[in-house]
């Protein structure tokens, strides 16, 4: 047979139940947005770098700097996104 205080141990169990529930969503949207802007920042950060290396030589690209640039490009990534 219930209760009076089994009825509102179950209301209380319901309610924690519920905000822990809204902390996990709110805590994984942030995650997200936070990678999103990760990613941005990193595409934004590879293209200046493809740029800088366009715009300082006129002569083409050398292996050297392809590799310099493109491993640059790679760190840049791994450091904003994580």
């Amino acid at each position: 047979m219930l209760t009076h205080k089994d009825i509102d141990n179950t209301d209380k169990i319901e309610t924690m139940r519920m905000d822990l529930y809204n902390e996990e969503v709110l805590y994984e949207y942030e995650t997200i947005e936070h990678q999103y802007l990760g990613y941005f920042v990193a595409l934004l950060c590879s293209l200046f770098i493809v740029w800088m290396s366009y715009d300082s030589s006129h002569d083409g690209l050398d292996v050297g700097e392809i590799i310099i640039y493109v491993g640059g490009g790679l760190l840049l990534n791994l450091v904003f996104i994580f």
